[in-house]
């Protein structure tokens, strides 16, 4: 006998008295383990992928109502191995069939053992034979038996399966996550009240077309979307030099979305493009396994926009110049606007708003909504003080742009004069919707920051 073999032997002998211990117990048992052939039973990709799978089939047990007991997580010289003890268990084969059915349906299900053991510890079967993981229409003991694949055919077949699974998994939990924190830093954004000149809780500042309710609407509108940005960046073929037109394709659906949710008005047309970006970044760093540094986060973001001024406001041939158009042409780089952020990698975000929101962290806490409100706010202003919007400038001039950003440093340096500032707004009736669209990117890249890297 090997050495492995006896290592092998001798963890499954261990495991057999864990069985019979829950038996004791008077207690049934359920078993998840990977069917690796050969030797060595585990290896690092099992070890990640395992307690995913593991988290899988506790929601299925739950959700059909199966009571869970004791359980324990088991890495041997036999492989990987959960056990959990199962209380009031009246019908092992409902139990059994339940588990057959986590089995069948799951994406490697082949790779998979979910065992059955009744009360003295005994295995519950079904009868049902596996199918083999090459050959699929023969059984897998008859391939066994036969001879038909050698050990390193399996083994290779079982790793790629695990590996396209640890690729769905990742790709699904990052887009959750990415648009958990989307949802949240709009919300949190157009929640944040007062505002000058923008809409918020109490009014609507320059607005005559659109509400509080308005951006309720469109931010449900496009909460499941924003899944889609993060799952573009998993594609096979995705270059970042031409993922800025996937993006578009993913941004207008998204805007559909939303002027169906508003009445035809425009929302958060601009923050889409925006956060379009930053979602499809952080995903895609999170694909390459890339750290989530600033630097990686930025140099990504330029490499999408790259050159996007010069061939979008610069080079355009259309016969009918957009608004973003003429203020570039008017105003230069100073009213490049969103397009310009996106291009540097966003620097009124991480060279001043994220730095300034982060030196106040202990102030960012959605128990104590004054405070944070209080934070938000300041935050606001500083991306006001430092952004020249586009959107103001093509309005209202350049002067008016300029005593805005002045008004907002003002106000920043003494809570006295952020009348002064509402009350530009609505005399001029400007909407900084640029800054309060920066405002939402922060808080997202902020998130980002807290939650995932």
């Amino acid at each position: 006998m090997s050495k492995e073999l006896h290592k092998i032997l001798q963890a499954r002998e261990d495991r057999a008295h864990k069985r019979n211990a829950i038996a004791a117990t008077a207690n049934a048992s359920v078993s998840l383990s990977l069917n690796i052939p050969s030797y060595p039973k585990h290896n690092a990709l099992c070890r990640q992928v395992f307690p995913w799978i593991v988290d899988e089939l506790k929601i299925h047990l739950l959700a059909h109502r199966v009571e869970l007991g004791t359980e324990e997580m088991i890495i041997d010289e036999a492989g990987l191995l959960y056990l959990v003890a199962i209380e009031e268990s009246d019908d092992l084969k409902l139990l059994k069939n339940i588990t057959e059915s986590f089995e069948s349906n799951h994406s490697v299900s082949r790779i998979l053992d979910v065992d059955v053991y009744d009360e003295q510890a005994k295995p519950v079967s079904s009868g049902k034979k596996k199918p083999c993981i090459i050959c699929k229409d023969s059984s897998a003991v008859e391939c066994m038996r036969e001879g038909r694949h050698d050990y390193e055919e399996l083994r290779a077949k079982m790793f790629s399966m695990l590996e396209d699974y640890k690729d769905q998994h990742s790709a699904l939990e990052i887009s959750e996550k990415l648009s958990e924190l989307c949802s949240r830093a709009l919300l949190y954004e157009v929640s944040l009240s007062p505002k000058p000149g923008l809409v918020d809780y109490y009014n609507s500042g320059a607005h005559k077309d659109m509400n509080y309710y308005s951006f309720l609407n469109s931010t449900a509108a496009l909460a499941p979307l924003w899944k889609d940005f993060a799952l573009a960046a998993w594609k096979e073929d995705v270059d970042l030099s031409t993922a800025l037109s996937q993006i578009r394709v993913l941004g207008l659906k998204a805007e559909q979305r939303m002027f169906a949710a508003t009445r035809n008005v425009n929302t958060q047309k601009g923050l889409i493009f925006l956060l379009g970006i930053a979602v499809f970044s952080i995903s895609y760093l999170t694909k390459m396994a890339q750290e989530l540094s600033e630097q990686n986060i930025r140099n990504c973001i330029r490499s999408i926009c790259q050159d996007m001024v010069n061939t979008e406001l610069t080079a355009s041939s259309k016969k009918q110049v957009s608004h973003g158009e003429k203020t570039f042409q008017k105003y230069g780089i100073k009213g490049a606007g969103a397009r310009y952020e996106a291009q540097e990698g966003f620097p009124v975000v991480f060279e001043t708003a994220l730095p300034f929101l982060e030196s106040h962290r202990e102030k960012l806490d959605f128990q104590n909504k004054e405070t944070m409100g209080e934070l938000l706010s300041q935050t606001l202003l500083n991306i006001m003080a430092n952004t020249n919007d586009s959107n103001v400038l093509y309005r209202k001039g350049s002067k008016i742009a300029e005593e805005l950003k002045k008004l907002a440093s003002e106000a920043l340096l003494n809570k006295d004069n952020y009348n002064k500032l509402a009350s530009f707004c609505s005399e001029e009736q400007i909407s900084p919707g640029g800054s309060a669209d920066m405002l939402a990117v922060t808080m997202f890249f902020y998130d980002v920051k807290q939650e995932i890297v």
